[in-house]
């Protein structure tokens, strides 16, 4: 079973338990667990624990520190309210951890730092973003390879409209002697206005010759062609817009979020 498969089937098997914010939270048990944060808080995830972790930040400024153990899988999924989030997660060997941040403020600043730092540990990561308006987004995304045979997968996506602005700095770096590590990093931004504004800076360090790494970037329009034929089908250019918006978005969701992801996008879209 794939490692994205266990997190899937969690949902079938446990209810949702709300942890209370701390200064430092212990999880010792595989399950579901929700919590709301408004300050600096250290996570631990103990040694061969299966778990999802919907996250809800608040605030001006976050700090979150993540330490995953071994053998353990965990879902990291976040809707971003605050303003400065600083994020560190570490992983130990055979750990696996699949990030989804969706941001639902009007301007963010986020640092998000992965240490890969036992064998075989793996990342992945997602972010999707809709921004209108003068909203203005910084996001920061670095993942350090440092022992042999680790993998990481960053995947970013965001659709702009009227005067928003949005960076994606992206970096992967992979250490001296990480032999038979793989880094790969896709950012993809969809300008639905002529004065909205996007950076995509994709940048990959490697110290070793024996790994596989690649990184792809794409800014762009919709297609004249893909609007004629959805309103040759009978949809206004504003409900074509929004379909589009919605399938592009919503693709990288994990399952367990892609209804919470449909409302948020749905009331942000509705407010227009």
């Amino acid at each position: 079973m794939m490692k994205s498969e266990i997190l899937e089937n969690l949902s079938s098997r446990y209810s949702k338990v709300e942890l209370k914010p701390s200064e430092t939270i212990e999880i010792k048990k595989s399950g579901i667990y929700t919590l709301t944060l408004k300050s600096d808080t250290k996570i631990n995830v103990f040694a061969n624990t299966d778990i999802i972790l919907e996250v809800e930040l608040l605030g001006q400024k976050n700090k979150i520190e993540l330490y995953i153990d071994s053998n353990s899988n965990v879902g990291y999924y976040v809707i971003n309210r605050a303003l400065d989030i600083k994020t560190n997660v570490f992983l130990k060997e055979n750990a696996y951890l699949e990030t989804y941040d969706f941001f639902a403020n009007e301007k963010s600043n986020t640092d998000f730092k992965a240490d890969l730092l036992g064998y075989r540990a793996m990342f992945e990561y997602s972010v999707g973003m809709y921004a209108k308006g003068s909203e203005d987004h910084s996001h920061k995304i670095s993942v350090n390879h440092l022992v042999p045979s680790t993998d990481s997968n960053i995947n970013k996506r965001a659709v702009l409209n009227d005067k928003a602005k949005c960076t994606f700095d992206v970096e992967s770096f992979i250490k001296k002697s990480s032999s038979k590590s793989s880094a790969y990093q896709k950012s993809k931004i969809i300008n639905l206005s002529d004065e909205s504004i996007s950076h995509v800076n994709p940048i990959l360090l490697i110290d070793e010759y024996d790994v596989m790494a690649g990184h792809g970037a794409t800014v762009s329009k919709i297609s004249k062609n893909d609007l004629y034929y959805l309103q040759s089908r009978g949809l206004t250019v504003q409900d074509s817009l929004k379909l589009i918006t919605f399938g592009f978005l919503l693709e990288i969701v994990p399952k367990y979020m892609l209804e919470k992801i449909e409302k948020l996008l749905e009331g942000k879209m509705n407010h227009e």
